[in-house]
C-alpha cells in the first residue's frame, strides 16, 4: 500500500513563497498502480479514444509572461489542476506557454484560468483554442457554439461556412460574447 499526498509542497524561488496543504491522500495498492499505469499507456497509444465526440472547446493554449522557474511552473500546475474540467495540462517555461486539455462536457472559463495562473504572478497574453461545434447565423453575424460556450466570429479570410466545424482560433476574452479570430477550420466529411 502506498500513500500519495496530493498538493503537499513548499517552494521558495523568485522571491515567492507558497505553502500548499495536502488536499487529500490517496491510498493505492499494487493492483491500482498497475491499473493506472495501463490506463495511462492506453491513452498514450490511443489518444483518439480520449477525444470527446461532442461539441466543445477541447484544448486551450495560453501564451504567458512570468513562468520564470520550475517552482513557478509547479505551483501554477497545482492551481490549474484544482479547476473543474481539466483533463491534462503541460507547461513550457522556455516557451512561456501553458496548454490545457478539457474533459468531455467541460466549459471554457478563461477568467478561472487567468485567476489560477495569477496566483503565482503569471499573466496570460493570448488564448488560442481548438474546438468542435456548430457555426450559425445570428442577426447577420456568424456565431460558433461549442457545447455550452458561445463565441462570435470576427471577419477573416478563414471564415468557415454555416454548419458543423472544427476550429483553431485566437480568443478575445474581453468581448461579450467572446470573439474568435479563426486561424483554420475544417468541416466534417459528409
Amino acid at each position: 500500500m502506498v500513500q500519495i499526498p496530493i498538493g503537499a509542497s513548499s517552494f521558495r524561488k523568485c522571491g515567492r513563497s507558497t505553502k500548499l496543504r495536502p488536499r487529500k491522500v490517496i491510498m493505492l495498492g499494487r493492483a491500482h498502480i498497475v491499473g493506472l499505469a495501463f490506463a495511462g499507456l492506453a491513452l498514450a497509444l490511443f489518444p483518439a479514444a480520449a477525444v470527446p465526440a461532442s461539441a466543445q472547446v477541447e484544448k486551450v493554449e495560453m501564451h504567458t509572461v512570468g513562468i520564470s522557474c520550475g517552482a513557478c511552473a509547479a505551483i501554477s500546475e497545482v492551481y490549474l489542476r484544482r479547476l473543474d474540467g481539466i483533463a491534462k495540462l503541460s507547461i513550457s517555461k522556455s516557451g512561456e506557454k501553458v496548454v490545457v486539455f478539457y474533459k468531455p462536457e467541460a466549459r471554457f472559463r478563461p477568467d478561472e484560468l487567468q485567476e489560477a495562473l495569477g496566483k503565482t504572478g503569471v499573466k496570460v497574453t493570448q488564448f488560442r483554442i481548438s474546438a468542435r461545434g456548430q457555426i450559425l447565423e445570428e442577426g447577420g453575424n456568424k456565431v460558433f457554439l461549442a457545447g455550452n460556450d458561445k463565441f462570435t466570429l470576427s471577419r477573416s479570410p478563414h471564415m468557415p461556412p454555416v454548419g458543423p466545424a472544427s476550429l483553431e482560433a485566437t480568443v478575445d476574452v474581453k468581448a461579450h460574447p467572446m470573439q474568435l479570430d479563426v486561424i483554420s477550420s475544417t468541416q466534417p466529411a459528409s
